[in-house]
């Protein structure tokens, strides 16, 4: 039987850019999805470099442009996302796919606002619930109402509120949960921490972890003061690496200096995947001060390495975390209350990572693309009987 065509829509080199969730929830599922659909892949090119093919699980995808991004830009990205929809939408909708899985969405609205009616199945999948910005918002909630299918990367509790907001507004949608999936063939506990450290070269006691963008809604610089405490009142002998990259990086690094723990607080840049396994596995504590995430796939990968988690009770990180059995799930704020979570963490290590494990199955990369390609198959039939 012939595979029906997919095409994955997402602003991105399907390389490094950008760091975070989404781009690696897309990769963690693909070879799974490829099973069931013939596929193809749209990004972008960024910084007008050329876009180079992908390869994954053997499997070697092209990526198809649909225009080119700015890492240091006057126009916002949101805006040329939108422009390059506009221009693309006709040639995207020639090309007949059965499906089209959008990740973002101003592409999702700038297609359905030149196309109006597409012949696809339209698919939207948000990478979670939390957005302070009103505009943005407003174009999440239109890309909800054109798609035909919608996935929801975030916990079970957020996304029914969010469904009864808008039912309030007069607005019937179903949501899928379809939670950030994690590769367990590289994400896993090492049987020898210490021995991983000598190989790497730490010397440390004690390994605190951030990872994620290095931008204002992570809140690195909590983390960061936290740690502070913790050197300068705990233990002189700990460290803290920050991977990742983004606008806040001047500004962690002039405040590790005026700290006067450069020697101490290492911002590693932007790493590949396979790297940051092993930072994991050395890791004693994962520090995640995010203010929302959809449902974090850098606490579920930590997870899935064995490594106890502290973060705030928002969504995205409240369903991962359990408070006092793989880490700390924290309500307030607030460095000092950080601060003292850090030594409890270490103080019941042992105790934290055992129960680490636990939580993880459900997250692997195959059971998660089983929920899209359900999801995708349900609404396909039900097209197909409203048709008749």
């Amino acid at each position: 039987m012939k595979k029906k065509k997919m095409a994955i829509l997402y602003f991105s080199n399907f390389d490094n850019w950008p760091m975070g969730g989404i781009l690696n929830y897309i990769l963690g599922i693909l070879p799974y999805l490829e099973n069931k659909y013939e596929i193809d892949i749209w990004g972008c090119s960024v910084d007008g470099k050329e876009l180079n093919n992908i390869k994954v699980n053997d499997k070697e995808y092209e990526i198809h442009s649909l225009g080119n991004v700015k890492t240091k830009k006057i126009i916002p990205n949101y805006l040329r996302y939108f422009w390059y929809m506009i221009i693309n939408s006709k040639k995207i909708e020639e090309k007949n796919y059965d499906i089209l899985y959008f990740h973002g969405a101003p592409i999702l609205y700038a297609y359905m606002k030149k196309i109006k009616k597409s012949k696809s199945l339209i698919v939207y999948h948000q990478h979670g619930l939390s957005c302070i910005n009103k505009m943005v918002t407003k174009i999440q909630h239109k890309a909800q109402e054109y798609s035909d299918v919608n996935f929801v990367n975030s916990d079970l509790i957020s996304i029914k509120e969010h469904q009864n907001k808008l039912a309030r507004k007069g607005k019937s949608i179903e949501f899928i949960k379809a939670p950030g999936p994690v590769n367990v063939k590289k994400f896993f506990p090492v049987k020898d921490k210490e021995e991983l450290r000598k190989k790497m070269n730490i010397k440390f006691n004690t390994v605190f972890l951030f990872t994620g963008r290095i931008v204002e809604w992570k809140d690195p610089l909590i983390a960061l003061e936290a740690f502070n405490k913790y050197f300068q009142e705990y233990d002189n002998n700990s460290v803290l690496y920050f991977i990742g990259g983004g606008d806040l990086e001047e500004r962690l690094r002039k405040r590790i200096s005026e700290l006067n723990l450069d020697n101490n607080v290492k911002m590693l840049g932007i790493l590949p995947q396979d790297e940051i396994c092993d930072w994991l596995r050395i890791s004693d504590v994962f520090v995640f001060p995010s203010k929302g995430e959809g449902l974090s796939i850098s606490v579920a990968e930590a997870i899935s390495c064995g490594v106890p988690v502290i973060g705030f009770d928002v969504i995205g990180v409240r369903e991962l975390v359990k408070d006092g059995f793989n880490g700390y799930l924290l309500n307030e704020r607030n460095d000092g209350i950080l601060y003292t979570s850090m030594i409890k963490a270490i103080e019941n290590i042992e105790v934290l990572r055992k129960n680490t494990l636990e939580l993880v199955e459900e997250y692997s990369g195959e059971k998660v693309a089983k929920i899209i390609i359900d999801g995708i198959e349900k609404a396909k039939k039900r097209d197909i009987n409203e048709s008749m």
